[in-house]
Parts: structure tokens; sequence; C-alpha cells
């Protein structure tokens, strides 16, 4: 990604059915109902995806319904995740509710980079 690339923005009035492919970085502050494919995401406090989502960088700070493969995953402490995730390096803030799988996977990491 350039300097001079700016993130795609999904305010919170926008709702999306269907996935999004990006080779950037993507902010949810809105819904999407399906599966996201970027370099990195960012999930805002009000956004809910349901869908999988597989980035090289993911902070979720809000609602994922879904499952995450991405090298590096950061859950804030209002994240709510319902899905399994695979993670090369992983923090949880104090907080945040997992419900599913939490596996380090060096090899599927490996290969987004």
């Amino acid at each position: 990604m350039k300097k001079s690339d700016v993130p795609s923005i999904i305010s919170s009035e926008v709702a999306i059915k269907g996935g999004i492919i990006s080779e950037g970085e993507i902010r949810i502050d809105g819904r999407i109902d399906g599966d996201i494919e970027c370099k990195i995401v960012i999930v805002g406090v009000n956004g809910i995806i349901n869908g999988n989502i597989n980035a090289q960088t993911a902070k979720i700070h809000g609602v994922l319904n879904g499952n995450l493969v991405a090298k590096s995953v950061v859950f804030g402490g209002t994240a709510k995740i319902k899905g399994d995730v695979r993670h090369q390096m992983l923090a949880i803030e104090p907080g945040a509710f997992i419900e599913g799988h939490c596996r380090r996977d060096d090899e599927t990491a490996e290969k987004k980079t």
C-alpha cells in the first residue's frame, strides 16, 4: 500500500449484502453480510460482519459472526466474536467475547505475506 492510499470506509449508515475484496485497508463501522478479503481490516465498535474475514491484519472492536484468518489479530475490549480464529499473532483486550477456537497457524499466516 502506498503512503497516499487512504482506507476504504464503510460508515455506520451503510449495509452491504455481498462480499468485499480489496488490496488495501478497509474500516467498517456499518454492516456487511458477506465475506471480506483484504490486507488490513478494522471493524469499529458499531461494525457488524456476518461472514468470514481473510486478511493480513485484523483489528476487531465490533461484532464478527464468522471465521477469521489473519497473520496479526487484535480483539478490542468491545469485540464479540462467534467463530474460529487462525492467526500467527493474537492480542485480546479485557472484555472481549470469543465463542470459538483460536489456533496459531504459522503456515496459513505465511501464505498471506
